[in-house]
């Protein structure tokens, strides 16, 4: 059986596709090389669609989002460092632009710079969210 298309980065290890690709294979098995060629189509527009613009682009934004609104509520609270809510600021406006990665005149091979900072944004977040819980019971 001859494996679909590797793709895109963004792709790697997850389980988003739980009912195309195994159809997609399946169809792959003993496919002319025109069905092949349509398979790999399907395969990639749904890629594109699923995994970079809803999956990464608005999960990115979406998330880097609440983190502002979140950083900001923060600041304005009484009972909660306001250093915390500055760095929520921070990381959520830089996943905000981390959502840009795969658009424009990106799109096909995305904005390195993006890429690179993205797992640092998201490391970054992750500890936030830690020391707001962390502040929290306390």
């Amino acid at each position: 059986m001859r494996m679909l298309p590797k793709c895109g980065s963004d792709a790697d290890g997850l389980i988003r596709w739980p009912f195309l690709v195994p159809y997609l294979a399946r169809a792959d098995a003993d496919a002319t090389p025109a069905r092949r060629e349509a398979i790999d189509i399907v395969f990639q527009s749904f890629n594109r669609y699923l995994g970079v613009a809803v999956g990464e682009h608005l999960g990115y934004l979406f998330t880097g989002g609440w983190s502002v609104l979140s950083g900001i509520a923060l600041v304005q609270a009484t009972n909660m460092p306001a250093w915390l809510g500055v760095v929520g600021i921070v990381v959520g406006a830089l996943l905000m632009m981390c959502s840009l990665e795969f658009v424009g005149t990106f799109e096909q091979d995305g904005w390195k710079l993006f890429a690179t900072l993205t797992p640092v944004a998201y490391v970054a977040w992750s500890i936030w969210l830690v020391a707001v819980g962390i502040a929290l019971i306390i």
